[in-house]
């Protein structure tokens, strides 16, 4: 959001009034106080930006400077911050647009930064210690069970359809086929 009220008034000026007429849209659509307030933030630092670099006001935007923008967020900002400020800017110019304040939506073809999926936890060393002692203390079939899955990396769901005829000991090793999801793929 704009730091001050003064820049909140210069920012409803510019343009002539094109913002202005924004927030009215966004509260005849029945928006959110709060989400208009972050969609003016958006819309605010793009401005301020766009005038630094170019001296240009948001309805001259391109999609040029709109890519170099997402590029400027995406190496100061995670993906999540990033993406919303995008949508603030996609919502601004689809309505812009809409209304022939823009001859096209320079956002059109601006996609969002992909974020990255979470990797799933593993355990601690200490962890895994705690575990194979008490998988040992419970006997040879939850120590054998521990074991396997902590080595392997197997899945539960693999390991429970073992058989003894997938499974080879030998003295001082040993392989078992592991068959995965649907159609037993080894």
């Amino acid at each position: 959001m704009p730091r001050s009220a003064n820049e909140t008034q210069a920012l409803l000026r510019s343009t002539d009034n094109t913002v202005a007429a924004f927030l009215t849209f966004l509260a005849e659509e029945q928006v959110s106080a709060r989400t208009a307030q972050l969609y003016l933030g958006h819309l605010g630092r793009f401005a301020a930006w766009l005038r630094e670099q170019y001296q240009a006001d948001l309805v001259d935007t391109t999609s040029h400077d709109l890519r170099e923008y997402r590029a400027l967020l995406a190496a100061r900002q995670q993906p999540a911050s990033v993406n919303a400020a995008l949508a603030a800017l996609q919502r601004f110019y689809g309505w812009a647009r809409d209304t022939g304040r823009v001859k096209a939506n320079p956002t059109a073809k601006l996609k969002p930064i992909a974020s990255q999926p979470l990797a799933p936890q593993g355990f601690t060393s200490v962890e895994r210690q705690r575990l194979r002692r008490e998988a040992e203390r419970a006997g040879p079939m939850a120590d054998a069970i521990v074991t396997t899955i902590l080595n392997t990396g197997v899945r539960v769901d693999e390991l429970v359809r073992l058989t003894w005829a997938d499974v080879t000991l030998l003295p001082r090793s040993g392989k078992a086929a592991i068959r995965k999801g649907k159609g037993d793929k080894a």
